[in-house]
């Protein structure tokens, strides 16, 4: 070790464990584990193994994360993510569908590649250099979300985690929640507000009441937006909205859980769809109450090459939405 006045150590925690009154981003558990409550290793699990194991190891660290969604960049045909190797190796290759990606010296266990996904499956391997002949195999389903739409002709389906940089895989519902992006000419996007922060961090970390496998991506929010455009082909789509109304203070610990009750009369707006009022005076604090979600759909119909516009109008304070979902139909 670089400390040798350290005479040991231990990683808080081996696995996560129940704490009913906790309130984060996975409500009523402390998830600092390197495996999962049912013990189902997470990937720093796998980093720990391979610095302190004395036989050879390697593994490809991204096993949550193998349903992957991106747009490319202009008229780009691949998404760039990363691909990350836990090894104690001092040299590993990476191979994609067959083809090397090349060889990289590994740094504390580590190695990372910016790999080039398309539409479809990717086949990875692993292979460390040395003495020993082992390898580690994982497969990653991609799909590519195009940038420019008003060409599309294949079916459109655009789910965006509104208020995150980052996407959010739904292992219900099959579907990866898009980063938010603003919107550009012959695209699709935000059009002005920020994200939500309480106490500097990104986001609530209250409970979503009534939901379980959703709450992530109610948890992030997009405030006073003026709404989302999509300049899709004519035709009939539908789009779904999520929001909640979430409690506004930073709590660690609860008791219940139950939020305060309020009368509401704090933010009040209207979703408007291509110049059609759909929903009016929406106040999500009276309706429905804290940290409680609000989930619609909408159809409707694009003409005349307009694509497809949702304006969120404040009446009273700043306009919130979690998620916004545009898909043909």
């Amino acid at each position: 070790m670089d400390r040798p006045y350290i005479s040991g150590g231990a990683v808080w925690n081996l696995i996560d464990f129940s704490s009913e009154r906790r309130i984060d981003t996975n409500p009523h558990l402390n998830n600092k584990g390197l495996a999962t409550a049912d013990r189902v290793p997470k990937d720093p699990f796998f980093l720990y193994q391979a610095a302190l194991a004395d036989a050879p190891f390697i593994k490809i660290a991204e096993t949550n994360w193998t349903e992957r969604s991106g747009s490319p960049e202009g008229d780009k045909a691949t998404v760039m993510q990363p691909v990350q190797v836990y090894t104690n190796f001092d040299q590993v290759e990476l191979i994609m569908n067959g083809k090397s990606l090349g060889a990289k010296l590994v740094v504390d266990h580590a190695v990372t590649w910016i790999v080039p996904f398309s539409n479809g499956v990717h086949h990875f391997t692993a292979k460390g250099s040395g003495a020993f002949d082992i390898e580690d195999h994982l497969t990653i389903n991609f799909k590519l979300v195009p940038h420019e739409l008003i060409n599309e002709k294949g079916r459109i389906d655009i789910p965006i985690n509104a208020g995150c940089n980052y996407s959010f895989y739904d292992n219900h519902g099959k579907v990866t929640w898009l980063p938010d992006k603003a919107y550009s000419p012959g695209s699709w996007g935000y059009i002005g507000g920020e994200p939500l922060y309480v106490s500097n961090k990104i986001g609530t970390k209250e409970d979503i009441l009534t939901t379980t496998y959703l709450e992530p991506l109610y948890q992030s929010i997009r405030m006073g937006s003026e709404g989302y455009q999509f300049d899709v082909p004519d035709g009939w789509y539908e789009l779904e909205l999520l929001m909640v109304e979430n409690y506004p203070k930073s709590r660690r610990f609860v008791e219940g859980k139950e939020s305060p009750k309020h009368p509401g009369g704090l933010r009040k707006m209207e979703i408007i769809i291509n110049d059609k009022i759909v929903v009016e005076n929406l106040d999500l604090l009276k309706t429905y109450g804290y940290n409680y979600p609000y989930r619609t759909k909408i159809k409707m119909k694009a003409e005349n090459e307009k694509g497809v516009k949702m304006v969120l109008k404040a009446i009273k304070g700043k306009t919130t939405v979690s998620a916004v979902r545009l898909r043909s139909l």
